[in-house]
């Protein structure tokens, strides 16, 4: 019997092999959900925005229809390699925090074995997308504060733009990250120009859908205050934190702990910056209101 791969990038990309393979033998095995449909119906309908979503997913959606006909197992294809590719994120993150082989290989499985992400890498739909941005993000955050190289504020900024683009949530990512940053030591970041060129990149993507709400009389504005007056009166504070253990995963749930305990343990900078933008994030969500999977891309 073959051992487990000593090099670290050979297992993550097994492990990121076994969640697409368990998605593509899963995919096919009931009809399309019903905003599956409302995606591809959009696409067919293309503009600048819709009432409860930016365009790009509704476009990605259209292009699978394009690429395989209205096929259930092609749609979902997409989201299957967007977990695919969270899944191997999540232990490049891991090696960027200074884990060894078997903690990159365990944080993968742990994403591979989570409750919400098998969901949600079934499923074609905006969240799916959202989740790939914000750890992209993420990972591009502690490179740049590993590297400080200044660019790759560049990188965020587009990244966070194209987010823009297929959930409002991102927002949430970006104003989390301004407050993790004036918390911790690199608030410096704020010297330099580079994160207002990150912050206007992403702002020119996000222009178009902007101005789509500004002249439809911000549509998706009024969507979000009846949307979460509807999920405040249908869940508590305390139902909303419990169900992030239903969502990590009873197994994985003492692991992140552990890990966030670490993060604000740790001397480094960038562990102290990421604890501090998944606590920032938190409580914006506590505070504003939000659906209680919101904070599942902070989970890798």
């Amino acid at each position: 019997m073959r051992s487990i791969p000593k090099n670290p990038l050979a297992l993550l990309l097994i492990l990121a092999g076994v969640k697409l393979l368990i998605h593509l033998l899963t995919n096919g095995q009931y009809g399309f959900h019903r905003d599956e449909l409302y995606y591809i119906v959009g696409g067919f309908h293309p503009d600048f925005g819709y009432v409860d979503h930016p365009p790009l997913t509704p476009l990605l959606a259209r292009l699978a229809v394009e690429l395989f006909g209205p096929s259930v197992a092609g749609l979902r294809l997409f989201p299957a390699l967007v977990g695919a590719s969270i899944v191997l994120l999540t232990g490049i993150l891991t090696r960027q925090l200074g884990g060894d082989r078997f903690a990159q290989g365990l944080a993968a499985l742990c994403v591979i074995l989570s409750p919400l992400y098998l969901l949600t890498n079934t499923l074609f739909q905006t969240v799916t997308f959202d989740q790939l941005v914000w750890v992209l993000s993420t990972v591009l955050v502690m490179h740049l504060v590993k590297t400080g190289n200044h660019n790759t504020w560049l990188a965020i900024g587009f990244v966070i733009g194209i987010g823009l683009q297929i959930k409002h949530t991102a927002l949430l990512f970006g104003f989390g990250l301004v407050i993790a940053l004036l918390l911790t030591a690199q608030r410096k970041q704020f010297a330099s120009t580079w994160p207002w060129l990150g912050g206007l990149v992403a702002l020119l993507i996000f222009l178009p859908n902007l101005i789509w709400q500004s002249v439809n009389d911000w549509p998706t504005l009024e969507f979000i205050r009846n949307n979460n007056a509807n999920v405040q009166s249908a869940s508590s504070r305390i139902e909303f934190l419990a169900l992030q253990i239903i969502f990590l995963g009873i197994p994985a749930f003492p692991i992140a702990v552990a890990g966030l305990l670490r993060l604000f343990r740790s001397r480094s900078e960038a562990m102290r910056l990421l604890g501090w933008l998944y606590l920032s994030i938190m409580l914006l969500l506590l505070v504003v209101g939000g659906k209680p999977y919101y904070p599942a891309p902070l989970y890798p």
